[in-house]
């Protein structure tokens, strides 16, 4: 984005980014992590003899979309795709929600009319960014219509672009100013609700260099930013919000609002405008700024380039400054880069981008090219399909190329051939039929079949689309999959497998296992699903998927006791299965209390060392506990192993209670209390907005009342107080809005209370307040937990649920309780 210099506000001895081009637009708690921590959301990757498991919290490429699954705990899921931060794929990267390795650019209405797509897609763009006015012509509605049609089916991310706190005169707006920000979000919910967008991006999110003139500047740009992402992820949850922020470390709060810390816990991910023109810097200034700012931030960092030389001289950079622009920018840890912008970008750069000119010079050590093959393995088993680009020691390959790298790299490992190996020019294969039976190759079939894929792509400067073995006729898809796992399996054991499983190519047949060994990872992803499982249906699923393989429960418990004792020891290694019997008699004689990690780890050897011996899972472990049962130690190892997943280490202590505790439901809700559970006059209960953010924050709630605490202290802490009569917005309102009186306040605790599936209802009341001094009508939330009623007061932050500080409740006046409010 075009920077516009403000110097006449800018503190002596300190360098200032300027604000963003094309002013055409209006203004424009930690917690412990040596402890398990609960969970109730349900597991999809669960399979039960009895009840197929449904997901509720969804993690699906379709927003909102219920997800019916039966016996798929896939080997990475999301999870893994997210970890695949060097596979680039136009389309992979647009659908797989992640933002770990972009490759952005921004687009003007100019450039939106007479962007080439197949620039951008020879480039490997991932991202664009589309300016979206709401006032100045074209608007966003035919703007995004326009790109929208014209990136159909490409699956490059769009991103609007959003003008915030400057006016169409490029006059600054106050961000504190409510019309502005109501009407922002307004348009950010239209755009929203009704576009096929992957992305929010906010531009002019802050100050001119002033905020530290104003009372509260950094808390204002924070708290706008928190209610966008608010906003857009009650519509849809899977719309990134982003932000170009200026990147001047530690003085930007200061000068500007915009902190790194706090708005990344709003963030999708960050964009700062790291334009070395404007500040008369270098490279390593580039890697030095996105440094800090990534160390300041719990979000990924997608630096902005300049692609001219300065705001004062617009002559266009070469394409080579600016691709060794991105890579000062990837060196200091950027997870990805956008550039300002598509009109003004060298048209050199979509045609080296990508290119392959210079291949015969650009060399990988087998290492590197089986490092890209491991995460070509975990992304396709997250994803269940192939990425069109791949990114190999940060140079970006097709598939062709990748397959003769593969195949190369299996040469070199089997004949002991440490020399560097050369990017050659390969084509794409082309789509063809496979004809395959699944069966196992042996070492001397695979390498032979690498032997001539390389041999016949030396000759052809193509790939093959088929390959043929003696399971008959391999798609190319399958090829890349299958030596993928072969240098990816390489890394972990140092040598190449004696055979490979192969299955024709197919989602259905993702993930593919050569044996049954598992890593940690795979054991840890299968950990928290039985965990989100047992905490969201208060029973252990009879069989559990781990990496693809569906095994029992007792054979579990021996994968996570195994796993347990390998990690403590610093072990990480694959671990067999074994054919274990499930526990016959589980038996439990206990108190509640803590095991610290050596308890749990000796009784994890111990449980090992008996189901060695015996084949069969013991019936109870004892502890100074006392005796804790089959389930218990299910439950307690899966915990522990997925709390390793997600840290990298072992818990310091593991909190221990009874099954019979931890698989005990709370109270059906009462008949006569069904009234408070529906949607009434201005409590939407049943708006997808509502019922999104219900879910959001009460995903890690494991009882009714933190349901309960945890929807007050949400509305208290991010809904503003307006004074004005009645109800006027309702809950969705009040919502979008981000502020309300006493009646709408209640409103959308009501709502989201309701939504959660805990009553709730309305009291009015005539009360004096003790800061004004002043009695007023007034209205509030209670919701019912446990047999009883709590006030649920959310216009001030001097209460909690069930306490009411801010108005005196021995001298009030009770005027009446409903299910609907009246007025």
């Amino acid at each position: 984005m075009l920077l516009l210099l403000v110097a006449s506000m800018l503190a002596p001895g300190i360098n200032y980014a300027t604000p963003n081009q094309s002013i055409s637009e209006n203004f424009t708690n930690t917690t412990n992590v040596s402890e398990i921590v609960e969970n109730t959301t349900n597991s999809t990757t669960i399979q039960n003899t009895t009840t197929a498991v449904v997901n509720d919290t969804v993690i699906s490429q379709q927003e909102n979309q219920t997800s019916d699954t039966s016996n798929n705990t896939q080997n990475s899921s999301s999870d893994n795709s997210n970890q695949t931060d060097t596979i680039q794929n136009n389309s992979a990267a647009a659908s797989d929600g992640t933002y770990t390795n972009v490759h952005g650019i921004w687009l003007n209405v100019d450039d939106v009319n007479n962007v080439n797509v197949n620039e951008l897609l020879t480039a490997g763009i991932t991202d664009v960014f589309v300016k979206a006015n709401r006032i100045s012509n074209p608007t966003y509605q035919s703007v995004l219509t326009t790109i929208i049609n014209k990136l159909q089916g490409t699956e490059i991310r769009i991103h609007a672009w959003i003008t915030c706190f400057v006016d169409a005169n490029g006059d600054w707006v106050d961000p504190k100013d409510s019309e502005t920000t109501d009407a922002l979000v307004n348009a950010i919910t239209d755009i929203t609700t009704n576009y096929n967008i992957a992305g929010i991006h906010l531009d002019y999110v802050r100050y001119p260099g002033t905020a530290y003139q104003y009372s509260g500047g950094t808390e204002a740009i924070t708290s706008f930013v928190q209610r966008v992402y608010t906003t857009v992820k009650s519509i849809k949850a899977k719309v990134a919000v982003s932000a170009a922020l200026m990147p001047e470390g530690a003085a930007n709060a200061y000068y500007y609002g915009q902190d790194y810390e706090q708005l990344s816990n709003y963030l999708d991910f960050l964009v700062p405008m790291v334009y070395e023109g404007n500040y008369k810097e270098d490279n390593d200034w580039i890697t030095s700024a996105t440094a800090y700012i990534v160390n300041h931030s719990t979000k990924p960092v997608v630096v902005g380039l300049q692609t001219y030389k300065s705001d004062s001289n617009l002559v266009a950079l070469s394409a080579e400054e600016v691709k060794a622009d991105i890579e000062s920018a990837l060196s200091g840890g950027a997870s990805g880069f956008a550039l300002f912008r598509y009109g003004w970008l060298d048209k050199d750069f979509f045609q080296t981008a990508n290119s392959n000119n210079t291949t015969s010079t650009t060399q990988f050590t087998t290492a590197q090219i089986a490092k890209a093959a491991n995460d070509v393995k975990l992304f396709i088993e997250g994803n269940k399909y192939l990425p069109t680009w791949i990114t190999v020691a940060g140079v970006l390959v097709n598939q062709g190329q990748f397959m003769y790298l593969l195949s190369e790299a299996t040469l070199h490992i089997q004949n002991g051939d440490g020399s560097a190996i050369s990017l050659v020019d390969c084509t794409v294969p082309s789509v063809s039929g496979e004809s395959l039976s699944g069966g196992t190759l042996s070492l001397s079939a695979y390498v032979k079949l690498a032997n001539e894929i390389a041999c016949f792509v030396d000759g052809n400067h193509q790939a093959p689309s088929l390959c043929k073995s003696s399971l008959g006729l391999q798609s190319y898809q399958s090829v890349i999959y299958m030596y993928s796992r072969i240098l990816s399996n390489y890394l972990t054991d140092g040598s190449l497998q004696s055979s490979v499983v192969v299955k024709a190519w197919s989602p259905s047949n993702l993930p593919v296992k050569d044996s049954n060994t598992f890593t940690v990872a795979e054991i840890a992803k299968a950990a928290n699903d039985v965990k989100l499982f047992v905490e969201g249906n208060k029973y252990l699923p009879t069989w559990i998927t781990v990496g693809g393989v569906t095994v029992n429960q007792g054979q579990f418990l021996y994968l996570l006791t195994t796993c347990t004792s390998q990690l403590n020891s610093g072990i990480t290694s694959l671990i067999a299965l074994p054919s274990v019997s499930v526990a016959s008699s589980p038996l439990e004689q206990m108190t509640s209390g803590n095991l610290d990690k050596t308890e749990y780890v000796d009784l994890a050897n111990r449980v090992k060392s008996f189901m060695d011996s015996n084949g069969i899972a013991p019936n109870y472990g004892s502890t100074s506990l006392g005796k804790l049962r089959f389930e218990s130690l299910l439950y307690l190892y899966s915990r522990v192993v997925a709390f390793y997943g997600q840290n990298q280490y072992l818990p310091n202590y593991a909190t221990m209670k009874s099954w019979s505790s931890v698989v005990a439901t709370e109270p059906s809700v009462p008949a006569e209390l069904q009234q408070y559970l529906q949607a009434t006059t201005k409590c939407e209960v049943n708006d997808p907005r509502i019922i999104a953010l219900a879910q959001s924050i009460t995903s890690g709630a494991t009882s009714s009342y933190q349901k309960a605490t945890l929807i007050f202290n949400w509305v208290r802490d991010n809904i503003n107080y307006s004074y004005y009569y009645d109800s006027q917005k309702g809950a969705v309102g009040t919502l979008t809005s981000g502020s309300a009186n006493c009646c709408d306040h209640s409103h959308l605790v009501v709502a989201l209370s309701r939504a959660a599936g805990l009553p709730a209802r309305y009291v009015h009341g005539y009360c004096y307040f003790t800061s004004s001094g002043n009695w007023y009508g007034h209205v509030f939330a209670q919701i019912y937990v446990n047999g009883q009623w709590y006030n649920a007061d959310a216009t001030s932050s001097r209460n909690t649920l069930g306490v009411i500080n801010n108005w005196n409740t021995n001298t009030w006046t009770y005027k009446g309780t409903y299910a609907s409010l009246p007025f």
